[in-house]
């Protein structure tokens, strides 16, 4: 990410939804993600009863100056390969969960929107988050009840992200 740097820690990411091993590796190389995070994940799922392969015994064990990224992307390598696009969405809706959550630690929040927009692709889902975008709806006659507006919809978005997300892994399960 050119624009910011958010590091949202696993103990955070776990209670919103499940990361596999790809979205894991764009998570450590985009630096949202830090090599403890990958490790907790795979102790996590070794403790969840997954078989250990090589691989994932390997990072369990890892400690956070190992070569983690190199031990993710070969687990990642037995996934489905998932699209750029597709990892920039995951990420936005943990990023905007971290934010909306931690939204008074920010002196500006919906700036914080329009950062994550741009460095990551302006993706169309979250095109109504932001301030400059054109209103859907009509202007509430100051930028207070707007904005409180823009804050309803970013809690919907996560809402209706976490159901997708959660729905996936009903499917995949």
């Amino acid at each position: 990410m050119e624009q910011l740097t958010i590091r949202v820690p696993y103990s955070f990411i776990r209670k919103w939804t499940d990361l596999c091993w790809t979205e894991i590796s764009y998570g450590l190389a985009q630096g949202i993600l830090g090599a403890q995070d990958a490790i907790d994940v795979a102790q996590d799922r070794l403790a969840g009863g997954v078989a250990a392969g090589p691989e994932l015994a390997a990072l369990a064990e890892a400690r956070d100056l190992d070569p983690v990224q190199a031990l993710v992307e070969q687990l990642a390598r037995h996934e489905p390969e998932a699209s750029l696009s597709e990892l920039q969405r995951k990420w936005m809706f943990l990023l905007l969960a971290w934010v909306f959550e931690h939204r008074s630690d920010y002196a500006d929040p919906l700036g914080i929107v329009e950062l994550l927009y741009a460095d990551l692709d302006y993706p169309a889902q979250v095109e109504s988050l932001v301030r400059y975008m054109p209103m859907e709806e009509p202007d509430l006659g100051s930028t207070a009840l707007n904005e409180a507006r823009l804050m309803t919809k970013w809690a919907e978005y996560l809402k209706a992200e976490r159901l997708l997300y959660a729905q996936r892994a009903a499917g995949a399960g």
